[in-house]
């Protein structure tokens, strides 16, 4: 699933990173997300669920990472 949202251009980059997390720091991926394939980042995804930014809410083919409330509102209420 992973590529399937990575290779989306809503969800690239860094959508799905918990950038705020220790493993994220850790493995020093600010630097390195921005040169890595698709296919790395889904490894990395899948490999450590620490780097998921949570809640994900998958919804179809759509989903939400993180929490924002406004955006909550509109699709949820």
């Amino acid at each position: 699933m992973f590529k399937k949202w990575l290779g989306n251009s809503e969800y690239s980059g860094r959508y799905l990173f918990n950038t705020s997390g220790q493993i994220y720091r850790k493995l020093n991926l600010k630097d390195k997300l921005d040169n890595m394939s698709i296919d790395q980042k889904a490894e990395l995804l899948s490999n450590e669920g620490m780097l998921i930014k949570r809640p994900l809410i998958v919804d179809g083919s759509a989903i939400m990472c993180g929490f924002n409330e406004k955006e909550y509102s509109k699709k949820f209420l």
